[in-house]
């Protein structure tokens, strides 16, 4: 007997096999690849990874999947490990992993983030969440949706939707749209890695309110005399709203503040 989709950890099993070839299709799976599957479920995409003479690493946090994944497939390599807790630089060898997930969406953005910037050893993301984030990760500047996850993502690599997802490819169908995201990761990305925390911070004060000024959002950190110190000696106009913001005005920010 399958087990069932649990709520607490976001789960929803793909089933249409024709998304799931267009899935594989984007990842471009080739032979020798080293390819990592995060919450891999009842295996809807590891059963025809499996198919491919690749390095296949799983890891799955429940337990029921992880049994259910072992009798099916005996051969998998499934790790029981929750990935929003991972150290992937540890966990995973060597350089050029793709990783081809439907990610539980609950934790789909911690996941992205973290591994983005993991370039060292992952080359591509090809996963699946839900529209309305994927939407927020591609957003360019001066969209309506850009705001500190798409200029965040903007530093590390490369992102597209690369299509859209019915809900009734699901078991049970989501509440919400999804997409198929395809990110390809900066070999050398547009700040040191080791400013990953100090990049998280300043972009959660330029948009913690992103219908005023980036000068009204610096204001909400920083003393006023100092918020306008650093707008000038980056020569960005203050009366911009943080949607606007390029990623070189926020690298010269980061810059700045040292």
């Amino acid at each position: 007997m399958k087990p069932r989709a649990k709520k607490r950890f976001g789960q929803h099993f793909l089933h249409e096999r024709t998304i799931i070839d267009r899935i594989l299709y984007t990842a471009n799976i080739e032979s020798g690849d080293k390819v990592l599957e995060i919450g891999p479920g009842l295996g809807a995409l590891t059963q025809h990874l499996l198919k491919h003479e690749i390095d296949l690493r799983l890891v799955e946090l429940d337990t029921d999947m992880i049994q259910h994944i072992q009798e099916k497939w005996p051969m998998a390599d499934i790790t029981h490990a929750d990935a929003c807790r991972m150290n992937w630089n540890e966990f995973l060898e060597g350089e050029g992993w793709k990783c081809v997930s439907n990610l539980p969406y609950n934790v789909g953005t911690k996941i992205v983030t973290d591994l983005i910037t993991c370039p060292q050893r992952i080359s591509s993301l090809t996963v699946m969440l839900q529209l309305e984030v994927a939407k927020r990760m591609v957003a360019p500047v001066g969209d309506r949706n850009r705001g500190s996850l798409a200029s965040f993502m903007s530093f590390f690599s490369d992102v597209e939707i690369s299509f859209r997802v019915p809900r009734g490819a699901f078991s049970p169908p989501p509440k919400v749209e999804s997409a198929v995201l395809h990110i390809d990761l900066l070999p050398k990305p547009h700040v040191p890695i080791v400013k990953k925390q100090e990049l998280e911070n300043l972009l959660s004060t330029l948009f913690v309110y992103p219908r005023k000024t980036i000068r009204n959002c610096l204001r909400s950190k920083y003393k006023a005399d100092f918020a306008d110190t650093i707008l000038d000696s980056c020569h960005i106009d203050p009366r911009k709203r943080p949607a606007l913001l390029e990623r070189e005005d926020i690298r010269n920010m980061l810059e700045f503040l040292g």
